[in-house]
């Protein structure tokens, strides 16, 4: 069965995904734990930080795909964004980078394993917040994007001092 905008959103995931790690290349331990990449994280945060809005979406794609939207969490508010945000920063915050690393990378295999079983229909599901594909998106590939932007845009400023 042809499945145009699941392989979209797919390819999508890839190429962000690859933006991502060409981002990080070439960073050694002690630049990714320095702070201050984004207000007071260090790319270390950064990346477990995607790690847990990526399995949020993997988590929430099976809810969808066994019928169960009713059940996807979602933050309500940007203070809520924020609660979650930092109570994720500091269960990572004792882990070690090759941790985060490898957290990251699973957490990006799953949200696109549970979307490879998704039915196409489901993706323009309307959930509170937008389309299931909107939020999928915020939470994987439009995020990727969003932090690989940050990450560039510091190893920019560490060039120009």
């Amino acid at each position: 069965m042809d499945r145009p905008l699941t392989a979209s959103v797919q390819q999508r995931m890839n190429e962000e995904w690859s933006a991502l790690e060409a981002a990080l290349a070439g960073l050694r331990e002690p630049r990714m734990i320095e702070v201050g990449v984004v207000g007071a994280w260090s790319i270390k945060d950064l990346l477990g930080h995607i790690a847990f809005w990526a399995q949020q979406a993997a988590k929430n794609t099976e809810l969808v795909k066994a019928g169960r939207q009713d059940r996807v969490e979602r933050p309500d508010s940007s203070n809520a964004i924020d609660r979650w945000n930092a109570r994720e920063q500091r269960l990572r915050a004792g882990r070690s980078l090759a941790e985060v690393s490898r957290e990251l990378e699973e957490s990006h295999q799953l949200a696109l394993a549970a979307l490879a079983g998704l039915p196409e229909e489901k993706l323009s599901l309307d959930l509170e917040g937008g389309t299931f594909l909107e939020l999928y998106a915020v939470d994987t590939y439009d995020h990727y994007r969003e932090h690989t932007d940050q990450i560039l845009a510091w190893r920019k400023r560490q060039q120009d001092t």
